[in-house]
């Protein structure tokens, strides 16, 4: 299903199970030996989709989904990028090297990954931290599912509500929620790696950044600086500060009553006596 903001895979009943954001969208590849399959990447990770309905009626409707969701993402200011020509057997090639290079583990922990995909249900899971990188792996297979770099983890969510929840966020808007017995050592661990690391804007909050950000997490806003005056007269000097002020003019403009005279709140604005 094509959304203003993401393209997300829906179960048989409609229930939204996954949801990818036009921002973490890197490519958009098609399959040479199949004219129905697409290939997108979502965060570095190949996603093979194959369109049903025939040779025919699959061509049609993978142009048809390429076009719409370059449509929408472009209204928000999204460029999506069209990759060469590849092969299903070459992408399947690419993963199976996904996760080798990543170095020599640190720590390991036993979690559970929660997703929607899995309705619900926790999937059993490894998570290993190396010297630069977060690595996921299957709990069973020890198959490498994800490999994040340190360097891009945006902040690690401890809800106070959940004490075996915990969420790791990346700059580029994904995330992945995860349960543990130990939940405290991981995020100690990755908080203790991501700053080795060199990065050291990663803190620990107990909220989630997703809808409380007026600007993507990935972007580095360079505020300048000001005297104390002058910042306590006009207030701070950020993108976030600027909406703050033009919400204040709108809610001030549209609270004042029109007629001096008149005064909010009485009936038909009746003037003052």
């Amino acid at each position: 299903v094509v959304r203003p903001h993401a393209i997300c895979e829906t179960s048989t009943d409609g229930e939204i199970i996954s949801e990818y954001r036009y921002l973490q969208i890197s490519s958009l590849q098609l399959a040479e030996e199949d004219k129905t399959v697409l290939i997108v990447y979502v965060s570095g990770r190949a996603r093979v989709w194959s369109i049903g309905g025939g040779l025919a009626d699959g061509v049609q409707k993978r142009e048809q989904l390429v076009s719409e969701m370059k449509k929408h993402s472009s209204m928000i200011g999204v460029e999506l990028r069209d990759g060469p020509l590849t092969s299903v057997k070459q992408v399947q090639e690419e993963r199976a090297k996904l996760g080798t290079g990543t170095g020599v583990a640190i720590c390991t922990y036993t979690v559970s990954k929660v997703t929607k995909r899995h309705l619900g249900r926790p999937v059993n899971r490894k998570i290993t931290i190396t010297e630069e990188w977060l690595v996921e792996r299957d709990a069973s297979t020890f198959k490498v599912v994800n490999a994040r770099p340190l360097s891009s983890i945006y902040a690690l969510v401890r809800p106070q509500d959940e004490p075996r929840l915990f969420k790791v966020e990346f700059d580029d808007n994904a995330s992945r929620t995860y349960q543990s017995n130990d939940r405290d050592m991981v995020l100690g661990s990755l908080l203790d790696a991501a700053h080795t690391a060199g990065n050291s804007r990663v803190a620990v909050t107990a909220e989630v950044s997703d809808g409380l950000r007026l600007t993507p997490r990935f972007f580095v806003e360079e505020i300048k600086k000001q005297g104390m005056f002058s910042e306590a007269f006009f207030g701070p000097g950020t993108i976030e500060g600027w909406h703050l002020k033009q919400l204040t003019t709108k809610a001030t403009a549209l609270c004042m009553p029109k007629n001096p005279n008149q005064v909010q709140g009485t009936p038909g604005g009746a003037p003052l006596e």
